[in-house]
């Protein structure tokens, strides 16, 4: 994974990100999103004050909550007509089986959660939470136990001690491979940290995986679409007619380099803006615009719609590094030497036995090395490995991040001499090859602690359900429609134990057959009439 989606190994940590180079310093923090309760009629009063005495009735009241509720919060449910996730965009939960199995999918999956998380973590508890804490503390109701299929922790937030996440929680991750749990903010302050030139909103994303490129050839609209769907990957670079200049003669280092990797094609569109506009279709297609001069672009035969482009900085090692994250393919950055980078692959997983035989196995090959500068470059790989020998998981990335961060401020120093701001340049690409090595590390074993869609709750969670069904007289849905079995089964299991089943949500629900009494209505409203 590169370019903004989470890779991880088996400590749980996270390692870097993909589909997208470059992440985040800035929190995409979109603007507060509009009302997303669903329209509806106002409920019939014969109904609330059924509802009023079953839940009056009720000395062991059972509450299962579903999106409906936190839609007072911000959060959109996923079907309601006009407002909910579905309605309003064409993405789809991704299934738990595509998860596992989809290396491209995963990405997608963290890339959107990394954008998304300050605004779906800053929604606060509503009525609905409150109250429910009130009545779970025995004030007017007697609730006994509280399932909520939600995951976004409003519950917890709100006060409430005896809840179910049936679903899970989005405030935390989890490594598939040895279980270990992360807090998501802890997660999200790690991949800012290791992303630091990134910053976007949400539709700011690239939808699909990329990779990259191989030799220098100018493009015209017509060969665009054969030539990006011929080579594996295309790497091009908008500008003018007739580039020039600092940034154009870095451009032409990455070339003289890329040309030599086979599947790999670097291409460049002029775009003129004077008689007939030569290429400005092209312009058009992809957004380019000449105030933006040069734009880099990375497209992938696979998706050849949706190419990935270049944020930051326009020097050769910038433009090599952007490639690199989002291929995998090795372009020599300044003080990098590839043997050295492959040890860096191996050092960055390894456990403390193979990483000392790793460091011994550098420093003889760097007592091999006529070059002087090579020889500068082998010792800085060294004592990096010598400084990262006990630490592993996060810590090593902790250590490559604050290096890198303490490094590059130096260089940038105004007052930093040019030639220690070349060697300084060579420790950075350096670094570099060790954050990219623990970016490859396992790439997915971090996951969301929530149950995917096409997934099971646990066992031990659904019998710890049940149970609570079983010990209440009633149970109330609040703000789900159902839909899935997950919840649905306690509505059946309520009902054929006798005990009885209000409902109130906005729309029709899978339970309606099964219900005593059903409001369409906001839920707030009805509770608030409950209590009055």
């Amino acid at each position: 994974m590169r370019h903004l989606v989470v890779t991880l190994r088996g400590s749980g940590e996270i390692r870097r990100f993909s589909p997208y180079s470059a992440a985040a310093r800035h929190l995409c923090v979109a603007a507060p999103p509009p009302s997303v309760v669903p329209e509806h009629e106002p409920a019939d009063e014969s109904d609330v004050d059924h509802l009023r005495r079953v839940v009056a009735s009720s000395r062991r009241l059972l509450v299962l909550t579903g999106a409906g509720i936190s839609t007072e919060s911000g959060i959109p449910d996923y079907r309601s007509a006009g407002v909910g996730l579905y309605a309003r965009s064409q993405h789809r939960p991704i299934m738990h089986r595509e998860f596992v199995e989809d290396a491209w999918k995963r990405a997608r999956y963290w890339a959107r959660n990394y954008v998304a998380w300050p605004r779906f973590s800053a929604a606060t508890p509503n009525a609905n939470h409150t109250t429910l804490v009130a009545w779970e503390r025995g004030r007017r109701r007697h609730l006994h136990w509280l399932v909520t299929q939600n995951v976004d922790a409003l519950h917890a937030a709100a006060g409430h001690r005896g809840v179910t996440e049936l679903h899970g929680c989005t405030h935390s991750v989890v490594c598939l491979a040895c279980g270990d749990v992360t807090r998501r903010h802890a997660l999200q302050t790690r991949i800012a940290a290791m992303n630091p030139n990134w910053s976007a909103t949400t539709d700011d994303i690239v939808r699909y995986r990329i990779r990259s490129f191989t030799f220098p050839v100018l493009l015209m609209p017509t060969a665009i679409p054969r030539v990006i769907t011929r080579f594996p990957y295309t790497f091009v670079r908008f500008d003018t007619t007739y580039p020039h200049g600092d940034e154009h003669e870095e451009f032409k280092k990455v070339v003289e380099q890329a040309k030599s990797n086979e599947g790999l094609l670097v291409a460049e569109v002029g775009i003129a803006d004077y008689g007939e506009k030569e290429n400005s279709d092209l312009g058009d297609r992809y957004k380019v615009n000449q105030d933006d001069f040069p734009v880099y672009m990375l497209f992938n035969k696979d998706d050849p719609d949706a190419p990935i482009r270049h944020k930051g900085h326009y020097n050769a090692d910038a433009l090599k590094k952007f490639i690199r994250e989002n291929t995998g393919l090795f372009l020599g950055l300044h003080g990098c030497m590839k043997a050295y980078d492959d040890i860096a692959m191996e050092f960055m997983p390894a456990d403390a036995k193979l990483r000392e035989q790793l460091i011994e196995k550098a420093e003889a090959k760097g007592e091999t090395l006529e070059n002087a500068g090579d020889k500068k470059s082998a010792e800085i790989y060294v004592k990096y490995m010598k400084k990262m020998a006990d630490k592993f998981g996060g810590d090593a990335e902790d250590f490559v991040a604050k290096e890198t961060k303490r490094v590059e401020r130096l260089r940038d120093d105004d007052h930093t001499a040019a030639k220690k701001k070349v060697q300084l340049n060579a420790q950075s690409n350096i670094l570099h090859s060790f954050s990219f090595a623990a970016a490859q590390k396992d790439e997915l074993t971090l996951t969301s602690q929530v149950v995917f869609f096409g997934d099971n709750v646990p066992k031990a969670t659904v019998d710890f359900v049940y149970n609570k069904v079983r010990e209440s007289d009633a149970l109330l849905v609040l703000g789900s429609s159902l839909y899935v079995y997950s919840g649905y089964r306690f509505a059946v299991r309520a009902k054929k134990e006798g005990k009885p089943v209000a409902i109130v949500t906005i729309g029709e629900t899978r339970a309606d057959d099964l219900a005593d009494v059903k409001i369409s209505a906001r839920c707030s409203d009805i509770l608030a009439r409950l209590d009055a």
